[in-house]
């Protein structure tokens, strides 16, 4: 059994922006920041099943400003079809 997957590690976030109206608002902040920080057009595909499972515990990293230092916060994400993932849900 996998337990850890890198996966969209191309895919660039600001988690500080407010929570947004909807999915594709997000989807074109996403590519526009991508975007402007690689300096050319993206190439993000967020209709793409990216993960074959119905759960799946996201772990990233940030910085935390109490502790000064990085930490790796993990939730638990179901997909909303029961199956799998598309790349947006897992960024949004």
């Amino acid at each position: 059994m996998e337990t850890t997957k890198t996966m969209m590690k191309d895919v660039l976030w600001n988690f500080e922006k407010e929570k947004f109206p909807s999915l594709e608002k997000f989807k074109e902040a996403l590519i526009k920041y991508n975007e402007t920080i690689k300096g050319e057009p993206s190439k993000i595909n967020l209709e793409e099943n990216v993960l074959n499972t119905k759960q799946v515990v996201i772990q990233y990293s940030c910085w935390d400003e109490q502790e000064e230092d990085e930490i790796e916060p993990s939730f638990l994400l179901e997909a909303d079809n029961n199956s799998f993932f598309f790349g947006w849900r897992i960024t949004f």
